[in-house]
This record gives C-alpha cells, structure tokens and sequence, in this order.
C-alpha cells in the first residue's frame, strides 16, 4: 500500500527530523521503498510503499517510531488527555459476533458543529491527500492518518433510539436484501456475508470501508457519537470487493489492526475536538472487548541472534537494541530476554524476527559474508537452476539484462478467481507479451538511461500454455519455464537497417545459448522478440557457475515526472578539448542535467565536431520548454565565449 507523508506533518512527532534528503535515505535503507517525492511549498511530500507485513506504518506514529529508531531523533511522546463527564445521553453498543469485531468503542460528545476546521488541520490532511469537509469529519480523518486506526462519526440526532430515548448501535451481519446509501449517494446492495454498523432502524455504514449518508455528519449538527472499532481484515476485505468501495479505512483494516490502537485513537479524537469546541462535553467511552487480546510474548537470547545473522553479539547488544526498539523486555533465569511484541507488530512472534529487526539496524550492508560451516551436507544437483545460471552467464557478457515481468495479464485463457490486482486476473501462458511491453517502456526512456540498444531476457513459468514445437516438454499444456528474448534499436536511422540491427542481435544471442547449450533450440520468432522451453533435458556439464557483477552502484529511482531530451552540436579548433565542453555543460546544466552523452565525433577542415545528447528531469516537477530553453541558451553563451561555433 502507498501513503503519502509530508515531511512537515511527520516533523510533529519527532524532536530533531532529519533534513529531507537524510530522511529519504532512512527511508530507503532501513524502512521501506520511496516510489516518489515532490516539493510543495516548503514541504515534502514522500510517496512510502509500505509492505503488507508492516501495517503499523500505515500513520505518522509508526513512520515517525522507525525514524527516530534509524536516526537517533528523539521521538515525542503524545498522551491525551481527555475528561470524560456523564451526560443524559445513553449510549449502548450490541455486537453480535466478537470474532468479527473484537473491539467496538463508541463516545458520545455534545455541543459540536459543522464549522470548518482550523488552518493547521486543513494543511496537514490536503499535505496526505486527504480532503477537508468539516471539523469533526476531519478530526476523525486526522486521527487515522496519525494513528492508523479508522473513525467514524454519527450524528446522533439522526439515530433511533427506543422507549428510553436511548440509542444502541448494533454491529451484525447484513440481513439478506438490505441496502445501504453511502455518502457518495451510491445505494449498495448488501448481503449476509457483510458486516456493518445500524441501529433499530436502518443500516448506517458498512463496517470497516465506508459511512452511510443518513447519519453523515452535515452543517446542523450538534450531538455526534465517536467510532473507533477493530474489524475482521478479511472480512473487510471481501466487503470492500463485493462492493466495488475502497478506501483508505478498509485498506488499513485489511492490514491488521490492534485492538490497543482503538482507546488511543478515541482519546486523542475527543482530545482535538474538546480543543476546536471549548464548549462541548464528552461522555464515558462505551467500550465493548469482551475478549482481550493477550500480547506476544516470547524468549530470544544474544546467542540465537548471533547464530541468526553471523555477527558476533552480546547480552548487552540485546538488550540495548531491544531499547531502542522500543520493545518490552526482562532477563529470564537462561540469560535470554523475554519479549513482549507491541500490539501493533502483527509481523513480530519469533527470534527471527527480532534477529531481522536488529539486521535493520545495522543494515545489511554492513553484516559480514561468512562461509557456512561444513557439516557433512551434499547438495542434489538441481538440472533446472543449472540450466538458468547457464543462460544468465551466456547472456549478460553480450550486454543482456534480465527482466522479470508480471504473471498476471489483463488478458487469458485461464482467469484466477481471487486476482491480486484489479484488471489483471489472467495467467500468462507467454513472455513474449510481457518482454514486448518491457521494450516499449525502455525505448521511451532510452534518452535517460543512455542507450541506443535494449538487449533484455527473462526466464519465468508460463501456465496451461500451448507446447512449443518440436521441444515440447512433458509438462507442454500446464507448466513450463521458457526464455524469452528481446531486443530494439532507438538510435535514429532507417528502420530497414534497425530491423537488420536487431536480427543481429537475436541471432548472435540464439547462437551463444545453441553453443553453451550444445544442442538446437527451437524458437517462436515475432519481429524484435522470441522465445523456446528452457533446455532443462540438455546435456550440462555440472560444475560451479558465477556471474560477473560489475560494481554495485548506489540505487536511484526513475524520478516519475516526464524528461526532456536536447541535442547540442559544435565545432571545435582544437583549443577547447572535449572534457573541458563537457564540464561546462554540466556546470549550465546543473541538478536538472541527469545525462549528458556524446554521441557523434568526426573532423572536417582541421576541426572536429562533437554532438551531445542532454537529458533534463526534476525529480518535483514537470519541466518546462521554456526553462530547459534557458538552460540551452546559458550553455551556449559559454561554449560560444570560448570560442566554440554551436551549430
């Protein structure tokens, strides 16, 4: 899942933030992958891809935890508080299954409105991509933003209540035929196996993924009730796909939620309110938990942890990390600690998880390779592995790179019946299809990765895939593993002479891989992409086989607003050499020049011309013709002042 979190938002919660730059490399080194960052204003706003086992990173307090652990930042501790009064109003909340919602806690507060919410609210929730509507409304949004815990809130004027004028929300399965409008005014048909908030009259929303529009909070209000509740993720999820809604409260849900996490999210919800409404009361929490959840709790010694990772380390490392950590811990008579998980570390039950928490610490890079002891182990040979490694090492000195493309198609002759994505619920029973999009998508990006010609292969499995000729395995029509490869030419010429450049190229890999195979390979050719089965049944010679890495270079990520491309030719007498046109380049240029490549020399008339490519990209904006213009003619200027004729 994608969030969005703004530099100056996340600033709230720790004393001492690293600059952005600094933090995107925590992020990157220790967290999770930054897919994109863009400049608003005097903020940042980060683009985080949280993985599926993280759902504690789903708020700014997560975030906010891993960048003080990373960073030495201290992080500020936020503890609400909230006096609570008894009001005439009663609430009462009635859950029929606590297997589907563990915990539901419902408050009641009086003497709120719609007015709109104040500046510093507004900014943070239109930083996260949220949209202000009203206080309240906003409040709640806030709260899950912050916390990661979703809320929601009633009007209560709107409610029913009985003989007593009280008001009881019940959380039950939907009945067959009920229907619910949501606050877009899109009425949904519900069925039994969705869960969902109503009272004795009518659905009010569908638990976990979105409010109804009968007890919306609007302009007139004045009595609302607090949600903050734990729903079944799976639940919610089958919810959320049977009716076509997601939001950002189902997808969190879907991620696990702690039930701790729900009074905390109460408390500062009714805690920002009490602080935008002087004047309003809130009632005692009504909090239905009929079955507390008891935490993780296990043992790990500095023993197990050093095992785990190679490294040598202490009782004192242990529990100095653990600290760190911000995990619960005491010595046990054996010497190892005995852990208690936060509530929200769903991904936290074993040693090896704590071995992986302090591998983050220390980062990867910075664990020693060691060789793993000899204990008498055999290894079978695996033909199939063999087989791969042999293509990679054939391939990669002839300037391929190996790709790997999605299994999943939006197209097929065999549909998955849960897909994991929308639209691409088909397996692919070719790689050609992938490879052939693969090559579009680097040949328009070919000016910013410096390149004439794209040389790609990928082995994956196709599925249920009609056999090859002639070396039809015996797996032909379920599974096989196959090559493909891939080639296009994006130097500007003749697209007769780009054809016959690129069936070069296949052919001289077809070659290689006939040669290190010892044996023919049978290929379905289209244009500028082929494929064949992987010859697992060819003769190998076993032995040991390495590919040649060149130097690892720091990652980069493709910045995701668009590039320009320009081209700068001139003639030089000789006075000006070539590296001094290049640091002038670069120096005009500046941080928006990603590349500069020279791609054409030739002399005539005792000069010698140079033709350069130039690339342009920001990494928080798209660019302009009439900025990179300006950058073309400062550069110019100066290639022309030292004498240099620009053509």
């Amino acid at each position: 899942m994608n969030i969005p979190i703004s530099y100056k938002t996340l600033a709230r919660y720790i004393d001492g933030i690293p600059n952005p730059s600094d933090l995107e490399n925590i992020f990157l080194a220790h967290i999770c992958e930054v897919e994109g960052k863009e400049m608003r204003g005097e903020d940042t706003i980060f683009d985080l891809k949280i993985t599926p086992d993280r759902g504690d990173l789903l708020s700014y307090r997560g975030i906010a935890r891993e960048v003080a652990v990373h960073s030495g930042a201290k992080l500020l501790s936020q503890k609400s508080k909230v006096k609570s009064q008894k009001l005439d109003t009663v609430l009462h909340v009635s859950v029929a299954d606590p297997k589907l919602c563990p915990r539901y806690i419902g408050r009641v507060v009086e003497g709120v409105d719609g007015r709109e919410s104040p500046a510093w609210l507004r900014e943070a929730l239109e930083a996260s991509g949220q949209r202000s509507i009203n206080a309240i409304v906003d409040v709640t949004n806030f709260v899950m933003l912050e916390t990661g815990q979703p809320m929601h809130a009633f009007d209560l004027g709107k409610l029913a209540t009985d003989d007593k004028q009280q008001t009881t929300l019940f959380v039950r399965r939907a009945q067959e035929g009920e229907t619910v409008t949501t606050l877009d005014d899109k009425e949904i048909k519900l069925t039994p196996e969705i869960l969902v908030i109503a009272d004795s009259a009518r659905v009010l929303a569908i638990a976990g993924v979105k409010g109804g529009a009968y007890a919306g909070v609007g302009t007139e209000v004045s009595t609302i009730v607090l949600e903050a509740a734990v729903f079944d993720a799976v639940r919610v999820r089958k919810a959320s796909r049977a009716t076509g809604i997601m939001t950002d409260s189902s997808r969190r849900f879907e991620h696990h939620r702690a039930p701790e996490i729900s009074r905390l999210a109460m408390d500062r919800a009714t805690e920002l309110l009490l602080e935008i409404f002087p004047d309003a009361r809130a009632g005692e929490a009504v909090d239905e938990y009929p079955h507390p959840i008891s935490p993780t709790h296990f043992d790990v010694s500095a023993e197990e942890i050093a095992g785990i990772l190679g490294i040598k380390y202490s009782s004192d490392d242990l529990a100095r990390d653990l600290d760190r950590l911000g995990f619960a811990h005491k010595q046990v008579e054996s010497g190892a600690e005995q852990i208690v998980a936060p509530a929200e570390r769903f991904d936290i039950g074993i040693g090896a998880d704590i071995a992986e928490e302090i591998a983050r610490i220390i980062t990867y890079d910075n664990i020693p390779a060691t060789p793993l002891a000899s204990d008498g182990f055999t290894p079978v040979q695996n033909d199939t592995y063999d087989a791969m490694l042999r293509v990679r090492n054939t391939l990669a000195p002839l300037g391929f790179s190996e790709i790997f493309t999605y299994v999943f198609r939006k197209e097929g002759k065999v549909e998955v019946i849960n897909p994991m994505a929308e639209g691409i619920s088909f397996l692919r029973d070719n790689l050609s299809a992938g490879m052939r999009e693969a090559l579009v998508f680097n040949a328009r990006n070919a000016p910013l990765l410096g390149v004439d010609e794209i040389l790609m292969f990928e082995i994956g499995t196709v599925f249920f895939a009609p056999a090859l000729p002639a070396e039809a395995s015996a797996k032909a029509g379920e599974e096989e593993i196959r090559i493909s490869l891939g080639v296009a030419v994006t130097k500007n010429m003749k697209q007769a002479k780009k054809e016959e450049r690129e069936r070069e190229l296949l052919a001289s890999a077809r070659t290689a891989l006939k040669s290190a195979f010892g044996t023919k390979l049978s290929w379905t050719e289209n244009g500028n992409v082929c494929e064949c089965l992987l010859p697992v049944s060819a003769p190998i010679q076993h032995s040991t086989f390495n590919i040649q890495y060149s130097t690892p270079a720091p990652y980069r990520p493709i910045f995701a607003y668009p590039f320009m491309l320009r081209d700068i030719a001139m003639w030089s007498d000789g006075k000006t050499t070539k590296d001094e046109i290049i640091a002038i380049i670069r120096a005009e240029g500046g941080e928006l020049l990603v590349r500069d490549r020279l791609f054409d020399v030739f002399e005539k008339d005792s000069k010698t011309s140079y033709a350069f490519n130039l690339v342009f990209q920001s990494h928080d904006r798209t660019l302009s013709d009439v900025e990179v213009n300006e950058i073309m003619a400062r550069i110019t200027e100066k290639l022309s002042a030292k004498g240099l004729e620009v053509r």
